[in-house]
């Protein structure tokens, strides 16, 4: 059975991924001679990783990842090969977290949920590290810690280093 399973043609189509032993991996979307997309499949066929890339090679735009049964895992946003932008993380098919990412850190306010919608946690996050409050929503009840360059301090500390 010789079929043809690959085909670029004038640059563009789909090369398929295959292990050692033949098993299916993944493919790769070609476009004018440049790889544009990777995809690789868990075992039962379902796409675990969805990557898009630019002109330049570089991971760029939105990445997805799945569960084995087809839930999404995760959402990022990259840009020219780092994470930058919002990464969402999710938890039995719902949203569980929120990250903002500048240049490959965490910067600004991550957002955790609880049934997908309710606000649970904000963590405040400057170059990678938690820096400022970090809130817990308890239903009615609220508790805020402060963080100072990765290190648990005091409310006092924390606005005498602002």
């Amino acid at each position: 059975d010789n079929k043809v399973e690959s085909r670029i043609d004038s640059g563009a189509g789909i090369k398929i991924l295959r292990s050692s032993d033949g098993e299916l991996k993944g493919e790769a979307a070609y476009e004018g001679g440049k790889l544009v997309k990777e995809t690789y499949f868990h075992s039962n066929g379902n796409p675990k990783e969805i990557i898009p890339y630019n002109i330049n090679g570089l991971i760029d735009g939105t990445k997805r990842s799945f569960l084995i049964n087809g839930e999404p895992n995760t959402t990022e946003e990259w840009s020219q090969n780092q994470l930058h932008g919002k990464v969402t993380v999710y938890r039995n098919g719902e949203r569980y977290a929120e990250v903002p990412y500048v240049r490959g850190q965490k910067e600004g306010v991550e957002r955790r949920y609880k049934d997908g919608q309710i606000l649970a946690e904000e963590i405040t996050w400057q170059k990678d590290r938690m820096n400022g409050p970090y809130t817990s929503y308890f239903g009615s009840n609220i508790k805020t810690e402060w963080y100072l360059k990765g290190e648990r301090v005091s409310r006092a500390v924390f606005e005498q280093q602002k």
